[in-house]
């Protein structure tokens, strides 16, 4: 069912923006929390693919999210990501970086 294009007492559910009463669906990689007036982007490490998202999903270990709109992206043979990553690391910048923090 398409959603309605009129606020109901100026509360918007979770994924939409209400300006100007009507409601507007958040694009993918923003998401709205019940009752919020406009959209908010993703976090960096964090996504939204589709559409009237109500939240932004974690970045997965093993995985880079550069793009809050797009779905994870595995990491190479040779790389890693610890979760919440834009980007995947080498092997080598993983030793180092354990090493270093650990």
């Amino acid at each position: 069912t398409p959603a309605p294009t009129k606020c109901f007492l100026d509360v918007c559910p979770a994924g939409f923006s209400c300006a100007g009463g009507n409601w507007t669906e958040c694009a993918a990689g923003t998401y709205s929390v019940v009752g919020a007036t406009s959209c908010q982007a993703c976090q960096a490490g964090r996504y939204a693919d589709a559409s009237a998202s109500g939240s932004c999903a974690p970045c997965p270990a093993g995985y880079a999210c550069a793009d809050a709109a797009s779905t994870p992206v595995v990491c190479s043979p040779g790389s890693y990501a610890l979760g919440n990553a834009t980007a995947c690391l080498a092997s080598q910048q993983v030793r180092t970086l354990l090493v270093v923090e650990g």
